[in-house]
């Protein structure tokens, strides 16, 4: 845990010693940031729900109505990781930390993280829960590019679908001193009938860090007989 948050630090006093080379046409993400508000189920700019694909529509039926039997089947429940978008709709804050050729997303939840090589073009080795992430700035904005997904995750915690043709694409931008905004293109050919917006504000988190949070702990509590005890005689 320790060295983990030497890392961190160190990465984050790179992109302060990177201010300068990233005043020009890049913006500054660089902070700990945290949604404005919890979203259980994404929808559209429009807020409307995804054009779904009969197919991916049924499934998500099944989904909304295990949820109400008490049965869902959220990969989350079991400690699997949230995938890119849903990381960034976790209730819990991220860092974002800047270089001039990288940028890295440290979750508190579930200690995930995703590096976003910049002006690179993605390297797809295999199919991963969060896929594999390119970006480059555009007046300001850090548009990023996610692609090679296995498949496995879905979108939001109500169990919108998705499948290993997922593309998302990922504008943020610095919306005011202490926000950001996220607009998210979806396009999944596999399980929508088009491409599709949404989008979430983040809020700064002033003198924010990170806390530890470690999911596993709810599923295999430690059996009391093996906690540490009090030295023998």
């Amino acid at each position: 845990m320790r060295l983990a948050r030497k890392l961190i630090l160190s990465a984050v006093a790179a992109g302060a010693l990177a201010g300068v080379a990233m005043a020009g046409t890049e913006g500054d993400l660089r902070g700990v940031w945290k949604p404005q508000r919890h979203v259980a189920g994404i929808r559209t700019l429009e807020g409307k729900l995804p054009p779904l694909l009969p197919e991916a529509a049924a499934l998500y039926r099944s989904r909304l109505e295990a949820r109400k039997a008490g049965q869902s089947g959220d990969p989350l429940d079991l400690c699997q990781p949230a995938g890119t978008p849903r990381s960034m709709y976790q209730m819990r804050p991220f860092m974002l930390v800047q270089t001039p050729h990288k940028v890295t997303l440290i979750h508190e939840w579930q200690h995930l993280v995703r590096h976003v090589p910049l002006d690179e073009s993605p390297t797809f080795e295999e199919p991963t829960w969060q896929g594999t992430s390119a970006g480059h700035w555009d007046n300001g904005s850090l548009v990023i590019e996610t692609a090679g997904f296995n498949g496995k995750t879905w979108l939001d915690e109500a169990g919108l679908p998705l499948s290993d043709q997922l593309k998302v694409t990922e504008r943020l931008t610095r919306s005011g001193r202490s926000t950001m905004t996220d607009e998210i293109t979806i396009d999944d050919p596999a399980t929508y009938s088009a491409p599709w917006k949404t989008k979430i504000t983040f809020e700064l988190v002033k003198g924010g860090d990170l806390g530890w949070h470690v999911c596993t702990e709810r599923l295999f509590p430690m059996p009391p007989d093996a906690r540490p005890g009090p030295p023998a005689n």
